[in-house]
């Protein structure tokens, strides 16, 4: 299992958060606990495969793949798109994802659409360090659907 944490630089952070950030009502500890909260997401990967899916731009992809490249360019969006919202609840707000919780043998993993046909497979892990709360999304594979 592989670690990336995607964090906001300091410019980001204040294009998109300046009020708040640079309050004087507020601590310097207080709005950098929120930036904390508020900048980072964890993700991991089960396989280094996954990772590789990822971190590699599509025209650098060696060697036969498992999947067409459009699967992969789309698992590259919608990775984008995990760590872009708050919480893994707001992907309920993309009706086209089909967001939902797996059942049977699969239970305590979630999906999101690719296409038709692909789903991304992942679990959701928590973790709680004071008043932090960070979710950890671990992406576990790339599945047809229906063929389990």
């Amino acid at each position: 299992m592989h670690n990336l944490l995607f964090l906001l630089t300091a410019t980001e952070f204040c294009k998109l958060f300046p009020l708040y950030f640079f309050s004087k009502n507020d601590s310097f500890v207080y709005n950098f606990v929120n930036f904390l909260y508020v900048c980072f997401m964890k993700l991991k990967f089960k396989t280094d495969e996954l990772e590789y899916f990822y971190l590699t731009p599509l025209d650098n992809l060696a060697g036969k793949l498992p999947f067409q490249k459009e699967i992969i360019k789309q698992f590259k969006k919608k990775i984008q798109l995990l760590i872009s919202v708050d919480s893994v609840e707001e992907l309920r707000l993309f009706n086209s994802l089909h967001f939902e919780a797996l059942k049977g043998n699969l239970t305590g993993e979630y999906s999101i659409r690719l296409n038709i046909q692909y789903r991304l497979i992942f679990s959701i892990e928590r973790e709680d360090s004071g008043d932090i709360v960070i979710e950890v999304i671990l992406i576990n594979e790339i599945s047809k659907h229906y063929e389990k």
